[in-house]
């Protein structure tokens, strides 16, 4: 039998949910378990022969997890204890991974500063700030300029400086902290190495020119 849809589960689990069975009060959304005891067939004279009974349900499955007889009361609660507890882990683990998603994913915020390293005959370095987060995977960035040093002919050092926006906005699809500016170039994001007076402070990047 297929359980195709929302009504047909439900339907088919609470078919199988005996009659006069107790819900267990820790059941949710997430799971759901109930219990109910029987006169043992092999008690004939003896009424203080009881099987006990636990069924339980993942999420909103149709068909049991495990419909089990148990030798006593005691193992059946730890049977059901294990299954609340694996409710709880699963919880905590999607959140976990729902986090690592979102970190891994776009992994930039506002105000967070990109270089970009490009060329060939010559090294080219341009910086960017993020100045808006769109929905989850894409930025708004805009060129910023720069503080350049000159270390000899046609080269030296730069830092970016953030706020001072020299570009219009543009919107990027980012990841991992990377976005694409064009087919010969991208930029990642700089982690400050100090920062002075409420101003982040980045390395510097080399760069270099045509004569």
């Amino acid at each position: 039998m297929r359980l195709n849809n929302k009504a047909d589960r439900a339907a088919y689990r609470a078919a199988m949910i005996p009659k006069g069975a107790e819900r267990d009060p820790r059941s949710s959304d997430l799971g759901e378990a109930y219990t109910y005891q029987e006169a043992s067939r092999f008690s004939v004279g003896d009424p203080e022969k009881i099987v006990f009974y636990g069924i339980a349900f993942w999420g909103s499955a149709g068909r049991p997890l495990f419909h089990y007889r148990f030798r006593s009361e005691a193992d059946r609660a730890k049977k059901l204890d294990n299954f609340f507890a694996s409710l709880a882990i699963n919880v905590a683990s999607k959140a976990a991974r729902a986090e690592e998603r979102k970190a891994s994913g776009r992994g930039l915020e506002v105000g967070d500063v990109l270089v970009s390293s490009w060329g060939y005959d010559q090294t080219n370095i341009d910086y960017y700030e993020v100045t808006r987060l769109i929905g989850e995977k894409q930025v708004e960035i805009r060129k910023i300029g720069a503080e350049i040093e000159e270390t000899g002919w046609l080269r030296g050092r730069s830092v970016p400086a953030p706020g001072k926006f020299i570009g219009e906005p543009m919107v990027k699809l980012a990841r991992n902290g990377s976005v694409s500016i064009a087919s010969y170039a991208s930029a990642s994001k700089m982690t400050p190495v100090a920062e002075i007076a409420g101003k982040k402070m980045y390395e510097s990047n080399y760069w270099s020119s045509y004569a």
